[in-house]
């Protein structure tokens, strides 16, 4: 009996080893913690506004700055959206205080857009 009782120790002992080793390694993995990004805004109706995302650059040239502008939903939504880039008196006075210029120069004219279905645009 004290034979028995020996082996049983034994093999309690080993299964205790077995499962110290083994079972701290079944544990899950640390999932990667993330946010996802914000869902784009609904267009709008036909003839409305849109908020867009402009890039202007900083006064000294180093840094390209997004800014939220109200874009009018047109037909010529996209030389419209151009068309926010180009300095004018009242856009250099709405970005002098974020310590933003305009992107093109005054004397920029937009003479097309084309936009290629699967090609480059060109403006």
């Amino acid at each position: 009996m004290h034979r028995n009782m020996n082996r049983f120790q034994a093999l309690l002992l080993l299964l205790l080893l077995f499962a110290g080793i083994c079972l701290p390694g079944c544990a899950a993995p640390p999932q990667e913690q993330f946010e996802l990004p914000e869902a784009p805004p609904m267009p709008p109706d036909p003839g409305g506004d849109y908020c867009g995302t402009l890039y202007y650059p900083d006064a000294q040239g180093r840094f390209l700055v997004p800014v939220q502008r109200k874009i009018a939903e047109a037909e010529t939504v996209i030389r419209n959206t151009m068309e926010k880039l180009v300095k004018t008196p009242q856009l250099e006075q709405e970005l002098k205080p974020l310590g933003l210029v305009p992107l093109l120069p005054e004397e920029t004219t937009i003479l097309g857009i084309h936009i290629g279905g699967a090609g480059p645009s060109r403006v």
